[in-house]
């Protein structure tokens, strides 16, 4: 296919890379030859906020101010896409440049970005930039890897005591306070990156009160109130000027799906309610301004635009691009979802989009034109035939390039080794499940066709959530009446009997969930609470190293074993694991 001529607004953007080029990349220290940022650069994340939640893109007027303006002074990507509609591998592709077989965190709670992997911060860093992030959940807390190369890495603590599924967090005025603190007292002489994560429209929907019933629904309330917080952020780089030398990307890591295609919530489908996000780029001196760019763009194109704002290298073998570069009007996007595969036993799926079309590769295969149909009502996949192997050749072409999964991300590192062995535990460590070629053949079900197991799991973490854990336990048994391997169902059982204090019970179906094959690190280590219940300390303690060792990320393990140290006066043995926590999760 032909490459057509850029339109005058890419043309602008090849101009201003020239710009930076000239003005905005990193000089050469005169004694030691190396490369020093002069340039600054913002990122903000927006949360579970879909493409059509801020105004600029169709939500009501009035609903994102701030966010509207950042975009008449910027680029506004129309089209732009998350690499995975899950928060820890879709801010991985942001960070690292690479999509998630790459970069290799496929879901949430699971793994540590491996140290080889490219990633912007620590280049940031080596170019003497200062480099701070404020994150609003412990999704993406110190533990997965992604606080390498920030001097600050400033998180949620730890809820040791959840009774609830859902992650530890803070509002995003709360955030952008931190975030506002640390640039007031920041050396002006030297440039900066910063990372702001607001997650406020996430799950459970609970706007401040002065936003509460300002839009539609409550969901836009905390959209509202994010851009809010947003405004705050962006007000003190106008106030002391620096918005004129810092490049600003915002950017949601995936949308969120109310009922659509029979998907409540996201990480499950990758349909365009949950796949397609809000982008927007803006340069220093407010070049380009109001530009409504239409060409495919990923997540994954952050890490390299930062990068080249700052004036840094991450190297030749990323899969994302600078937006400053010219593009095709035919370039496409890898995305996937492996959380059927991890929490339900279901088929993964796996697809790529361009300027023809969206192809999902699962069980059934399916083929959208977004463009003329975006509510995604027509699958075309049976009448395009042969003209869709392009689109598997795409997603075999992302898998088969060099990956960063690492022996160090499956195996506990030497610190928290030593620590482990210094409480008398084994260290053999527990391989991970064997993640399938997301275009493998397959006899797992076809998601497409388990809507209703998934808004059934759905129905009963509401009410596991609300403390309902009766009634909860009767819908996971009648999952598990249809699916008997869908993983989340019999874990979550076995949490709904430990709540009602049914130890045994519970024992028995972690147990059943274990025998499985796919258990988490997080249901050994409440089978090791549950031991802990029923006088079995020993046995608890090595089910808490046992859960480190399948995941070094495993947290709650380690609050769980210092507790169970310390109730024990083992005050030695707590505080090593203590140390390692600490430094684990940033503190």
């Amino acid at each position: 296919m032909p490459r057509p001529a850029p339109t005058s607004g890419f043309a602008r953007l090849l101009a201003f890379a020239t710009t930076l080029v000239l003005t905005g990349c990193a000089d050469a220290d005169a004694d030691s030859g190396e490369r020093k940022a002069t340039h600054s650069a913002l990122l903000v994340t927006l949360d579970t906020t879909r493409y059509d939640a801020l105004s600029c893109n169709g939500a009501p007027p009035g609903v994102t101010p701030n966010l509207d303006r950042l975009a008449r002074e910027g680029v506004l990507f129309e089209r732009a896409y998350t690499t995975a509609p899950l928060t820890l591998p879709a801010h991985a592709s942001m960070l690292t440049g690479l999509y998630p077989p790459r970069h290799s965190l496929r879901t949430n709670g699971q793994g540590r970005l491996p140290r080889a992997a490219p990633f912007v911060a620590q280049a940031a860093q080596d170019a003497g930039c200062q480099t701070a992030a404020f994150v609003s959940a412990v999704v993406l807390g110190g533990a997965f890897g992604l606080e390498r190369g920030f001097d600050l890495y400033d998180a949620p603590r730890h809820d040791a005591e959840k009774r609830t599924t859902f992650f530890s967090e803070r509002a995003s005025r709360a955030t952008v306070a931190a975030a506002r603190a640390w640039l007031a007292q920041r050396d002006r002489a030297r440039p900066f990156f910063l990372w702001v994560h607001l997650w406020d429209p996430h799950a459970p929907l609970d706007p401040p009160s002065e936003f509460r019933g300002t839009t539609p629904n409550a969901y836009l309330d905390e959209v509202a109130s994010v851009d809010a917080s947003f405004g705050q952020l962006i007000e003190g780089l106008r106030a002391d000027g620096s918005i004129e030398h810092t490049t600003i990307v915002v950017v949601g890591d995936h949308g969120e799906a109310f009922g659509e295609h029979g998907e409540l919530s996201h990480g499950t489908y990758c349909f365009e309610t949950t796949l397609r996000v809000p982008l927007i780029l803006r340069r220093p001196n407010a070049r380009g301004a109001g530009e409504r760019a239409t060409t495919i763009v990923s997540v994954a194109d952050v890490a390299p635009t930062l990068a080249e704002a700052l004036g840094v290298s991450l190297g030749d073998e990323l899969d994302g691009t600078s937006f400053l570069e010219e593009r095709a009007s035919d370039r496409g996007a890898y995305f996937e979802s492996y959380y059927g595969f991890f929490n339900y036993d279901w088929n993964p799926i796996a697809g790529w989009i361009d300027a023809r079309g969206k192809y999902l590769h699962t069980s059934t295969p399916s083929f959208f034109d977004v463009r003329a149909d975006p509510g995604e009502a027509r699958d075309l996949a049976a009448e395009r035939g042969p003209a869709l192997d392009p689109y598997r050749a795409a997603i075999d072409d992302v898998v088969a390039r060099h990956t960063y999964a690492d022996v160090a991300q499956e195996q506990v590192d030497p610190e928290l080794r030593s620590a482990l062995q210094k409480l008398g535990y084994a260290t053999v460590e527990v391989a991970p499940s064997a993640i399938p070629h997301p275009l493998a053949p397959s006899s797992r079900p076809n998601p497409m066709e388990r809507t209703r197991e998934n808004a059934r799991i759905i129905q009963a973490l509401e009410l596991l959530n609300e403390g309902r854990y009766a009634d909860a336990e009767r819908i996971y048994a009648d999952v598990l009446s249809g699916n008997p391997t869908n993983f989340e169902a019999l874990e979550r059982i076995a949490f709904c009997q430990l709540r009602q204090l049914r130890f045994d019970d519970a024992i028995a179906s972690f147990r059943r969930a274990i025998d499985a094959g796919r258990a988490s690190a997080n249901a050994v280590t409440y089978l090791g609470v549950c031991m802990r219940a029923t006088g079995h300390d020993d046995d608890a303690l090595e089910l808490y190293a046992r859960a480190v060792r399948m995941n070094p990320s495993e947290t709650e393990a380690l609050w769980q074993m210092i507790d169970l140290l310390d109730h024990l006066g083992r005050a030695d043995e707590a505080r090593t694991v203590r140390a390692k926590l600490d430094a684990l999760t940033g503190r």
